[in-house]
C-alpha cells in the first residue's frame, strides 16, 4: 500500500514518469518501466523525478524531437556538458534541501546506456559498451561526493530479463533486507 507521507524518497531519471523524454518514444517501448514502478508505487517511497538533460536543452521542441544519440554527439555539442552541471547541481542543491527537512534519499535511478543518466555502462556507436557513468549522472556523483552525500546510484535498464535482480537491489535499500 502507497504511504502518502513517506520520507524516504528516491530520485528517478525523467524518462521513468515521463516516457515521452524517451528518444523515439512509442506505446511499445513503455513495457521496461512496468515492473519497476509497479513496485516502486507499491513500496510508499517519494518518487522525485530528475529533469531530463537531452529534453532540456535548448528548447523542448528540439529536445523532444531529437534523434537518438551516443555519448561522443553529446560531448562534442557545444554547451551541453555544461548544461549538465547546472542541472546535476540544481538536483544537488534539492537532495540537501531535502534531507534538510528529514527526509531519507534511499536512491538515485539512472538508465543504462542513456548517454546522459547511465550509472555503469553506456552503448557508444561503433564502439559498442562502455563502463562509465553518463554525463548527467557522473556530474550528480561529483556534486554529491563533493558535499559528503552517500547516497547508492542504481543503474536500471530497458531489458526485463534484468529488472527482478533490480527491483531487489532497490528493495534491500528500502527495506532494509
Amino acid at each position: 500500500m502507497t504511504n502518502c507521507i513517506s520520507r524516504k524518497v528516491i530520485l528517478v531519471p525523467g524518462c521513468l514518469l515521463c516516457p515521452i523524454y524517451q528518444v523515439g518514444y512509442n506505446e511499445s517501448k513503455l513495457n521496461w518501466r512496468k515492473e519497476i514502478l509497479d513496485y516502486l508505487c507499491m513500496s510508499g517511497v517519494s518518487l522525485v523525478q530528475m529533469p531530463c538533460p537531452e529534453v532540456m536543452f535548448k528548447t523542448y521542441d528540439v529536445g523532444l524531437s531529437r534523434k537518438p544519440h551516443g555519448v561522443r554527439y553529446y560531448e562534442k555539442l557545444p554547451g551541453f556538458k555544461d548544461h549538465c552541471k547546472v542541472l546535476a547541481h540544481g538536483v544537488a542543491k534539492q537532495i540537501e534541501a531535502l534531507q534538510r527537512n528529514g527526509y531519507v534519499i534511499e536512491a538515485i535511478l539512472g538508465i543504462e546506456n542513456s548517454p546522459t543518466c547511465a550509472v555503469n555502462k553506456i552503448f557508444t556507436y561503433g564502439i559498442g559498451t562502455e563502463k562509465r557513468s553518463g554525463l548527467f549522472i557522473s556530474e550528480l556523483n561529483n556534486y554529491l561526493m563533493e558535499s559528503g552525500f552517500v547516497i547508492p546510484i542504481i543503474g536500471i535498464t530497458r531489458q526485463k530479463k534484468n529488472q527482478k535482480k533490480e527491483i531487489a537491489q532497490i528493495m534491500e535499500l528500502i527495506e532494509g533486507l
